[in-house]
């Protein structure tokens, strides 16, 4: 019967240890209400052994996206409105610095930064993987690259 229960507890106690979670997991659950969306992306790309490249260059975009950001909104159509206009005027140089930095102190704050894996849609990274395994397969100076190669840095 000791022998029984000693062989039982671990049995027992195992179910409640934690599991590490896949980077991948860890991606999507912080994407938030964004999940489906990346979701779609993994899937579009499962469908077909052929795209297995593909399907493993979107889970490493997913696994990479936290941390990275882009900007948004109005403020920042109104800021590179402005920011042309100083920069294709015909003002010295020195009266151009000190617009752009008016600028920046007056827009900036009202820049909306948002975290790319919470906003980016699948039909969205769907078509730049596409796109990029275009490049890749199709054109010369990309031809000698391996697939980890292409996958960092192109």
């Amino acid at each position: 019967m000791k022998r029984i229960l000693v062989s039982l507890i671990p049995a027992l106690l195992l179910p409640t240890c934690d599991m590490p979670v896949s980077p991948l997991e860890e991606s999507l659950k912080y994407s938030g209400s964004n999940r489906g969306e990346l979701e779609k992306v993994i899937n579009h790309f499962s469908r077909s052994a052929a795209d297995s490249l593909k399907r493993a260059a979107a889970i490493f975009l997913i696994e990479n996206m936290p941390g990275h950001r882009s900007y948004s909104g109005i403020a920042l159509e109104k800021y590179y409105q402005d920011l042309h206009a100083i920069l294709h005027s015909p003002l010295p140089l020195e009266e151009k610095r000190a617009r752009v930095e008016k600028i920046n102190a007056t827009h900036v704050p009202y820049i909306k930064l948002d975290e790319d894996i919470k906003i980016m849609t699948a039909g969205f990274l769907i078509n730049n993987i596409e796109e990029a395994f275009a490049l890749w397969e199709n054109k010369p100076w990309a031809a000698h690259l391996t697939f980890d190669q292409f996958r960092d840095y192109l």
